[in-house]
Parts: C-alpha cells; sequence; structure tokens
C-alpha cells in the first residue's frame, strides 16, 4: 500500500471563478434579496390581517369578508418565514404566488358588490395583482437557478464522537480527503472560503457560513450569498451500538447560479453520491490511520472515480 497524495496544479496559473452576483435579478434588484423583502412583507402584511381584520376590511372595501382574512394572515405569515429561512428556494415564492391568485378570487366578488367600496377594492385589486406579477418574476428566476444536486453518505468510523466532530469541525482539514476541494481557508469563527479545482487551469471559489454548530453532534453550512455556486450541506454523528464508534451521516446539496456555466458536472462527476461515498472512505482512512491509503494492483482495490481529478490521482 501507498500513500495517497493529491495530484499537483499545473504550472500555468489557472483561471478563478470567484464570488459573485450575477447580473440581472427582478427589476435591477438581486432576486435572493427580493425574496428576502417579499418575505418580510408577507409576515407584515399577515401579521396586520391577523390583528386587525376590521381595519383591513375597510381599507381594501371587502367588508364582507372579515371572516376570511384571518385565515389568510396565517397563510402570509407560513409563507414569509418559510421563504426567508431559505430565499434562494423557488418554490416557497410560488407558494406565495399561489396566495396570491387566492387574493384575487376573494376580492373580485367585492368589486361588484354594492355593500362596498369598489374604488377601494379596485385599488386592492391593483395592487395585490403587482405584487403577484412580482412574485412570479421572482419564483421564476429562483426556480430557474435552483436545479440542485444533492448527495448523501453514511460511515462508520473507529474514533469518539467528540475527534470526528473537531476534524470536522475545522474545514481545513476536509481537502486532505475531499477530491473536489482544493483547499479551503477559514475567514472567520463561522466562515470560510473554499477553493475547487474543475478543470486542469480552471478553480472556483465561494464563501460558506456554519448555520448550526451543535458539539459533537452536528455541522450545518451554506454558502452566502453572492457565491457564485450554492452550496449546502449538514454532517451528524451518533454513537455506534455499544460505543465502539462514530456513525457519521452527511448531506450535501449543490446547485449553479449561471446554469450555462456547466460547473457542476465538472466539480462532482457524473455520480456524485458515488463521489461523496469514495470521500467518506478517504475519511475513515485518515482519521483512523492518519493517511489515506490506496491498493495498486489488487483486484479489489478502490473503484475508478467519477471526476477528473480521481483519474488522475489513480
Amino acid at each position: 500500500m501507498v500513500t495517497q497524495t493529491k495530484p499537483q496544479p499545473p504550472s500555468r496559473t489557472p483561471a478563478v471563478i470567484r464570488n459573485n452576483r450575477p447580473p440581472g435579478g427582478v427589476l435591477g434588484i438581486g432576486v435572493e434579496k427580493l425574496a428576502s423583502g417579499l418575505g418580510w412583507f408577507s409576515i407584515g402584511l399577515g401579521m396586520a390581517e391577523l390583528f386587525a381584520p376590521q381595519a383591513i376590511a375597510r381599507l381594501t372595501g371587502a367588508s364582507d369578508g372579515r371572516k376570511w382574512i384571518r385565515g389568510f394572515g396565517l397563510r402570509e405569515i407560513a409563507s414569509g418565514v418559510t421563504m426567508l429561512n431559505d430565499p434562494r428556494r423557488g418554490t416557497p415564492v410560488w407558494s406565495r404566488v399561489a396566495g396570491d391568485v387566492m387574493d384575487l378570487m376573494a376580492l373580485a366578488p367585492a368589486l361588484v358588490s354594492g355593500k362596498n367600496g369598489r374604488a377601494r377594492t379596485a385599488g386592492s385589486l391593483a395592487a395585490v395583482a403587482g405584487v403577484t406579477v412580482l412574485d412570479v418574476l421572482c419564483a421564476r428566476e429562483l426556480s430557474r437557478r435552483s436545479s440542485v444536486v444533492r448527495a448523501s453518505g453514511t460511515i462508520i468510523v473507529n474514533c469518539s464522537l467528540t475527534d470526528c466532530y473537531r476534524f470536522w469541525r475545522n474545514f481545513e482539514n476536509l481537502p486532505r480527503f475531499m477530491r473536489i476541494i482544493e483547499s479551503v481557508r477559514t475567514s472567520g469563527p463561522k466562515s470560510a472560503q473554499w477553493t475547487a479545482r474543475i478543470s486542469p487551469n480552471r478553480l472556483i471559489e465561494w464563501n460558506t457560513e456554519i448555520t448550526k454548530d451543535l458539539p459533537d453532534e452536528q455541522i450545518s453550512w451554506r454558502s452566502v450569498a453572492g457565491s457564485c455556486l450554492n452550496q449546502s450541506a449538514s454532517i451528524r454523528f451518533n454513537p455506534t451500538p455499544g460505543g465502539r464508534g462514530t456513525l457519521a451521516r452527511i448531506k450535501m446539496g449543490y446547485s449553479e447560479i449561471r446554469p450555462s456555466n456547466g460547473i457542476l458536472p465538472k466539480l462532482l462527476g457524473q455520480d456524485a453520491e458515488r463521489t461523496l461515498g469514495a470521500d467518506l472512505r478517504r475519511f475513515k482512512q485518515l482519521i483512523e490511520t492518519g493517511e489515506v491509503l490506496t491498493t495498486e494492483g489488487q483486484s479489489m482495490g478502490r473503484k475508478k472515480s467519477t471526476s477528473w481529478m480521481d483519474s488522475i490521482a489513480s
């Protein structure tokens, strides 16, 4: 057996794709910023509908609608919280679009009813229609960007929960066994800059922040707004039966900000699950023996990897 080393980068200086917010968005506004703004708007409107339904009824000219306004308020609050939880996903914004349609359907009968203020109702319909258009544009842009490649894996290692947690908590350890990662540089208590090589002469960089840190239990992180790709990941640690080791479960997801760049196939290979599985096996070797080993000339050696870096190393 021989010690596995990472391939040396080519001598020519590689091109680097760094963190950048792509141009465009919606009406000149960054789409994630717009989604967050719509989320806060949804919560504010929902609170008003929930706690002041009579005032909302008078404002919209729909005095007969007080009985359903509170229900709409709860829906708005739920949509807003979901959008703020992850402003990069299109699904929560599409749920707002569905709510907008319900609002339009509820206001339309009030427009023809002689009991209500038709001018106020017409103004309310125009306002809801305008917000609906904004929601649709935001949802379409987010959906276009949110083609996510997901992978998950599980492995048992012969070391303690604390050792596993501490190893992963130092993100600078990850390039030692993750083939797609060239380097990770810690830039703050919960932030890091990642670099990956997607071709011999091309690098990609993005920044992440830790979103959940439970010692000896779980670490979750995701890329920050403005990164050139979206990364989200979470690893959990559990004791094995009998307390003789640690069960590590990891879930990872990647999506491109600009799908036309074709970064993910180059970064993850054709089978993200298989690539992650190979990384976990190298992690097991590294944390148990202190080095990553491979076998050569044996029929039971490591399977061929799906990324170009694995091909170079094999």
